[in-house]
């Protein structure tokens, strides 16, 4: 392990942000509308972790995943396309038992959409501390994770794992909770999975949605302020169209989002973090605290411009 470390060192070959969390197959209707009234579907990749670490990609950031996958042509044909898009894949494992899950996205015609899920016993569900890279984590700039992981108790412990092994390599913890209801027993699971992996974060994307079940709190500003007492040091709210609100030690601020015409809104909150964490990681050997406020305007400033790009086309990748 330690030759492929100076390796990859002496290559310029480490990921600068580690996403590790889920990799789905989205299936989208060719046409908005009732999916039981659909004939016809286009395959994208998804998965919230696996779709910011596309972002960064594209937006010149080296960026890697670690996960599960199944060693089925779906699982096959996500590595491939993350190989394509430059991601490092080398933490990604088939599971010979468990089949990639898949989800069937559902759009209205304002581009509003919900989820159909088949992942029940999916490869991901498998991911545990034994498949965490903590030497891959501990020489980035940055570690991203999300909530899906700690629906088990194995990938629980791989998301606290994950943590650890970024506190020790001094690596900056990105959290975007990516809340779901229908995956946790009650509501109270779901928001005390979100609080967890949120008080071990720098920073923090949430909805206005997940902020209010978070904290309680309708106002997304107030919110915003309330999950900062909490600890991370950046908190920033999404709100669609309007853009977004941050509260963090430079003070508060917004951000407007560019005026586009909204066809799916799939992925769009993990463009919007691929785009905020690629000016982030930057200065991500320093502490969130010591961040100038121009630094964090530039970041939601991209966040939005990224995010409001991917709500363009079918896909949480495609307009990337």
């Amino acid at each position: 392990m330690l030759r492929s470390i100076l390796l990859r060192l002496i290559m310029g070959d480490v990921p600068l942000v580690v996403c590790v969390g889920e990799a789905l197959v989205d299936f989208l209707p060719e046409q908005p509308g009732l999916l039981r009234n659909s004939e016809r579907f286009t395959r994208c990749m998804g998965g919230a972790p696996a779709n910011t670490a596309v972002g960064l990609a594209r937006c010149g950031v080296k960026s890697a995943l670690q996960t599960r996958v199944g060693d089925d042509e779906l699982g096959h044909y996500l590595v491939e396309t993350m190989n394509a898009e430059g991601v490092d894949t080398s933490a990604v494992g088939f599971d010979s038992k468990r089949r990639t899950g898949i989800t069937f996205v559902q759009v209205n015609d304002s581009g509003a959409r919900s989820f159909l899920f088949y992942r029940n016993d999916a490869a991901e569900k498998s991911f545990g501390p034994e498949h965490v890279d903590e030497a891959m984590i501990q020489q980035a700039a940055v570690l991203h994770l999300c909530t899906n992981l700690m629906e088990t108790t194995c990938g629980r412990d791989a998301t606290m794992k994950a943590v650890d092994a970024a506190r020790a390599g001094n690596t900056l913890v990105s959290v975007d909770p990516n809340l779901r209801l229908h995956l946790w027993p009650s509501e109270d699971a779901c928001r005390q999975a979100g609080l967890a992996l949120v008080e071990q974060a720098n920073v923090v994307k949430l909805s206005d949605d997940e902020a209010t079940l978070l904290t309680g709190i309708s106002d997304s500003q107030e919110a915003a302020r309330a999950v900062h007492r909490m600890g991370p040091g950046l908190v920033v709210v999404t709100l669609g169209e309007q853009g977004c609100v941050w509260s963090g030690a430079p003070g508060e601020g917004e951000c407007m989002a560019p005026a586009v015409e909204c066809v799916d809104s799939t992925g769009a909150g993990d463009a919007f973090v691929a785009g905020m964490l690629s000016v982030l990681q930057s200065a991500a050997s320093l502490p969130p605290g010591a961040w100038p406020r121009s630094l964090v305007e530039q970041a939601v400033h991209r966040g939005c411009q990224v995010g409001s790009r991917v709500v363009t086309a079918y896909g949480a990748t495609t307009a990337l």
